[in-house]
């Protein structure tokens, strides 16, 4: 129901019983919220999508070490060395090995470390293991 009420200076207002809207401050300030709500979200997403990206590329790393680290031990190769993956067509990554004694006999560690080819060494991924190292035949023929 409508009611219409005289305001001073003679102007008529039609008022709508126990209703009310909002004032411009009330919508202005909802607004507010909402654009910093978004952009919140939009952030989350971004940073979210990076460590993603970040976390692919670590994997990644991981897996060429490994798979380093497996080749040196099927070859026998026993000497610190290094190289890249241009082979299995990754020529952004390249990898060092590096042996050292551990204090037993016939056996060293092996480090494998892979970086991306274009960085300094905060983007770098290891694989570390033991080898055997079969012993020298000390024999002298007849």
């Amino acid at each position: 129901m409508l009611r219409r009420s005289r305001k001073s200076g003679g102007r008529q207002a039609i008022a709508s019983k126990g209703k009310r809207g909002f004032t411009l401050v009330e919508a202005l300030v909802a607004v507010v919220l909402a654009g910093v709500g978004i952009v919140a979200a939009v952030q989350g997403i971004s940073s979210t999508s990076k460590a993603q990206a970040l976390m692919t590329e670590k994997e990644r790393m991981l897996r060429l070490a490994s798979q380093q680290f497996d080749d040196l031990i099927a070859t026998g190769q026993t000497t610190s060395m290094g190289g890249n993956f241009e082979d299995l067509g990754e020529d952004r990554y390249l990898w060092d090995a590096e042996f050292s004694p551990t204090g037993e006999e016939n056996l060293s560690q092996l480090e494998v470390t892979v970086r991306l080819s274009n960085s300094a060494r905060e983007h770098e991924e290891s694989v570390t293991g033991f080898v055997y190292l079969q012993p020298q035949s000390t024999e002298v023929g007849p």
